[in-house]
């Protein structure tokens, strides 16, 4: 998002930096509702799946909720109950699905993309440069965390963080 935003009189050469550095978060979380007791299950499926991991979240005998992750929003549309179906009993044979609630974060406006996963070796570089603020203009986000990246409990410990600075700022 933050290319999209004209700041002016523009930012940091680290910054430009970093937001030219794209990250490759761009997957798919759904939520399956399965019939049946799965189990305490996370099983990892190689790159190649369109579901490349599946994690349970509760499992009771009347039916369990899993997680399932695709990192190629191309190969699994989040939208599509047979084809996730399909695949899925590609990993959990006995799974069958009663219902689904989906996020396609690559196609989400807003967010254009999943968590942070920056390519290797350019954490130190980014990270820091993105989170630096840029005169009165202070950034948080789950992006910049330094121990959840990626999740909302980044999001918050980036907000502290950034609310810490501006505190600073104003005394």
């Amino acid at each position: 998002m933050l290319p999209d935003i004209a700041i002016s009189p523009g930012v940091s050469a680290g910054k430009k930096t970093a937001m030219r550095s794209p990250h490759a978060g761009s997957g798919s979380k759904i939520f399956a509702e399965l019939e049946g007791d799965t189990g305490n299950l996370s099983i990892l499926a190689p790159q190649s799946r369109p579901i490349v991991w599946l994690a349970t979240q509760r499992h009771a005998p009347e039916g369990s909720l899993v997680i399932l992750f695709s990192t190629r929003p191309n190969r699994l549309d989040p939208a599509d109950r047979d084809e996730i179906q399909r695949q899925l009993t590609e990993i959990l044979p006995q799974a069958r699905i009663r219902a689904i609630a989906a996020t396609d974060w690559a196609a989400d406006p807003f967010s254009k993309g999943s968590w942070c996963a920056l390519q290797p070796g350019r954490t130190r570089e980014v990270v820091p440069a993105l989170a630096r603020p840029e005169g009165r203009i202070h950034f948080a986000s789950a992006d910049t965390a330094q121990g959840w990246r990626g999740f909302v409990d980044g999001a918050i410990e980036s907000g502290l963080r950034a609310a810490r600075e501006i505190g600073e700022t104003l005394r």
